[in-house]
């Protein structure tokens, strides 16, 4: 649903909608109530505002019974914000992008609120998180606390909070296992990925496990650690490289197995990159590059007509599905003296150029 401005409206104006989908609003609109509704499913409705916007009462996003169904608040084209002058807030799992935040509203907020970058105005709870308590969830808030072997936040990750895996994650020096049970349309989401620090090492062999169905999305710079570490995942599953400036992703040789990897913002390799998957670059002005590391996938592919970059350096690009390489237009490959092998059996490129 679309309301077209300007107008002023009394009373409280609902979007009741719990199903996930874009609720938007036009130039210059006065209200006296707005609320949206959360999805009843994991998801994100996105709220968007086409031009500024007045709320002399209360604005309010409802609970939808988990940290993993949410709110953006967003301007309708990224880069551009919008005002927002509010009263009053009474907010849950509501995340933010492109909005600068005005009026007697309180928009200092705790854990559990989300910073997508360009707001203005508003306070976000930045704090690391470490994982305590072993065998868990990505998405339960009990495994997640602001200190290392502390106590329980009672909240999840999200794009500002940087994560750590350490001494203190586990059952004495246990095994153990972390679920990745965000999906493709509402993954799970960090800023930085490391493990170690202050906290020690692991102790115990950590499996990142993404099923045939998890995906995550890192914001920041990922470090995995050479030994006590493996990723089990299956086709289905999915790591998203987001961060608009330049993040590396380091694995430090460990083999990400089935995960596709889709580069959706500007990414540096700090290491050889090995999995079975795809590794594909959809997004408009996405930069990969590879930092003259290796690569070993299945499929390399950027599709889409959107303008891209590929940095290949002096990498060595194995690939080895029967469609090994998948190129359209829109796409500055600057090659190096890099070197692209096919080793599946009777394997084609497919190019838009």
């Amino acid at each position: 649903p679309t309301v077209t401005g300007a107008v002023t409206f009394t009373g409280t104006f609902e979007f009741a909608s719990a199903a996930v989908g874009t609720k938007s609003i036009g130039i210059s609109n006065t209200f006296q109530n707005l609320k949206v509704t959360t999805p009843a499913v994991d998801g994100t409705t996105s709220l968007t505002f086409s031009g500024n916007c007045t709320i002399t009462g209360t604005l309010t996003t409802t609970d939808g019974g988990s940290t993993s169904r949410r709110v953006l608040i967003a301007s309708n084209l990224t880069g551009t914000q919008r005002t927002l002058t509010v009263a009053t807030n009474s907010l849950i799992n509501t995340d933010f992008r492109d909005i600068v935040a005005a009026g007697t509203a309180s928009w200092t907020f705790g854990l559990g609120y989300g910073d997508l970058g360009n707001n203005s105005g508003i306070t976000f709870n930045t704090s690391t998180l470490y994982w305590i308590g072993g065998t868990g969830n990505w998405s339960d808030g009990t495994k997640w606390s602001t200190s290392s072997g502390g106590s329980a936040a009672n909240a999840i990750p999200l794009y500002q909070n940087s994560v750590i895996f350490d001494a203190g994650s586990n059952t004495g020096t246990n095994p153990f296992t972390v679920t990745v049970n965000g999906t493709v349309s509402a993954p799970s989401v960090c800023n930085d990925f490391s493990t170690g620090g202050a906290g020690g090492a692991l102790d115990g062999t950590m499996t990142l496990a993404f099923g045939s169905t998890g995906f995550i999305a890192f914001y920041g710079n990922v470090t995995l650690p050479a030994t006590n570490f493996a990723i089990s995942a299956s086709s289905g599953s999915g790591i998203l490289l987001q961060g608009a400036t330049q993040k590396t992703f380091t694995t430090n040789g460990v083999n990400l197995s089935a995960v596709n990897i889709a580069i959706n913002g500007n990414a540096i390799l700090g290491s050889a990159l090995t999995f079975t998957g795809i590794l594909s670059q959809p997004t408009l002005n996405s930069v990969f590059d590879t930092g003259n590391y290796n690569i070993s996938c299945a499929t390399f592919q950027a599709l889409g007509s959107n303008a891209k970059t590929i940095n290949l350096g002096s990498s060595t690009i194995t690939l080895t599905a029967t469609t090994a390489l998948n190129f359209t237009v829109g796409i500055t490959l600057n090659a190096g003296t890099s070197q692209i092998t096919c080793s599946g059996a009777g394997p084609y490129i497919v190019t838009g150029k």
